[in-house]
């Protein structure tokens, strides 16, 4: 069965070596769609703080910019 992407957001991030976030999350790409731009945003929250950078990633630097892809699909769309 094909699963067909309903939509996608980008949102950057500027974790801090423990996980936590530097500021909050940054929406650089709309889905088109309100709710789901809402979903994503709330699922990271839900996952926050995310593991420690490890120590070997970017040395020296107190955070990283992340651009995270949240796609949105359903298995029964095609």
């Amino acid at each position: 069965m094909m699963t067909i992407t309903q939509g996608a957001v980008v949102y950057e991030l500027l974790v801090r070596r423990d996980g936590s976030l530097a500021r909050p999350p940054r929406r650089k790409r709309s889905s088109g769609f309100a709710d789901m731009d809402q979903a994503a945003s709330e699922a990271i929250a839900a996952a926050l703080p995310f593991t420690p950078l490890p120590a070997d990633l970017a040395p020296g630097r107190p955070a990283i910019r992340v651009d995270l892809t949240v796609e949105f699909s359903s298995p029964l769309v095609q």
